[in-house]
């Protein structure tokens, strides 16, 4: 079995379309507000407030969030559910990923 917690979180374009593993920390209270432990690489770009991920359940369900603050001294960020499924831009990486894997 999975651990529930374990999450990972693919960003945009923005963020050059990196994916990185980390879990859930806390829910915080009502309206789909999550403290999420990243683990990014120590170089190169990072989230930041206001940008936009999917993440990717330890079942495979993926729910859009946005970065609402990196939380001082630690790799943990608050984020805010904006929706489930894939962004537009994850969709359309995906389908063209699809395809070219088909040819």
């Amino acid at each position: 079995m999975t651990d529930p917690q374990r999450v990972t979180a693919h960003f945009g374009e923005d963020l050059g379309g990196v994916s990185w593993p980390g879990s859930i920390t806390a829910m915080e209270g009502r309206g789909g507000v999550l403290r999420v432990a990243l683990t990014p690489p120590p170089e190169g770009p990072q989230p930041g407030t206001g940008s936009e991920c999917v993440l990717e359940m330890h079942d495979g369900a993926r729910f859009r969030f946005v970065v609402t603050e990196q939380l001082p001294e630690s790799a943990e960020y608050r984020m805010k559910l904006l929706g489930k499924g894939q962004s537009p831009e994850a969709g359309a990486a995906q389908a063209t990923a699809t395809t070219e894997t088909k040819r």
